[in-house]
């Protein structure tokens, strides 16, 4: 006798002929498949068709997102990179540095006690802290040239309307 050995999910998973008598090996029927895609319904003891279901489609919106995710990480890790060449603690000083340093740049005679970051890492020097500031607006140039770079691109994804839009889409 034939047995058709089903799976956990009901599927055909093989078929067993030489089987000692008063043995019946577990998840089995005698009654033969119907088709390749039918399931053994253990209640109606009977195969029953199955229809085979449409692959699962991700909303394009999720392939939107896993390209803005994408890259997020680029650019967090573009900035680490940067970041990763300073100390902490002259980490904790850009914010204050920058807005010093946008004074400069904005008028060169600005007093000293105008800035007094900039000002003491140059010993109160006004050249020496012309310097520093023209050398620290370079480095916020730099880091908002990533950040627009950020922008822009993130813009373009959101924009995208087919896949092909998506996939020209590289850094």
């Amino acid at each position: 006798m034939t047995y058709y050995i089903y799976g956990q999910n009901g599927r055909l998973s093989h078929t067993v002929s030489d089987v000692p008598r008063g043995t019946i090996p577990a998840r089995s029927t005698t009654k033969e498949p119907i088709s390749q895609t039918c399931v053994y319904n253990v209640f109606a003891d009977e195969w029953v068709e199955v229809p085979e279901q449409a692959p699962i489609v991700e909303p394009f919106s999720y392939r939107i997102n896993e390209k803005l995710k994408a890259l997020n990480d680029f650019v967090n890790a573009q900035f680490n990179a940067y970041l990763s060449k300073y100390p902490e603690v002259e980490i904790e000083s850009f914010k204050t540095k920058a807005a010093e340093a946008n004074l400069v740049m904005a008028d060169e005679n600005t007093p000293l006690v105008a800035t007094p970051y900039l000002s003491a890492l140059t010993q109160n020097v006004l050249s020496a802290r012309n310097q520093l500031a023209q050398d620290v607006y370079a480095k916020v140039v730099e880091n908002a040239s990533l950040e627009a770079f950020a922008v822009g691109t993130r813009d373009a994804i959101k924009a995208c309307e087919t896949q092909e839009a998506l996939d020209a889409i590289v850094w």
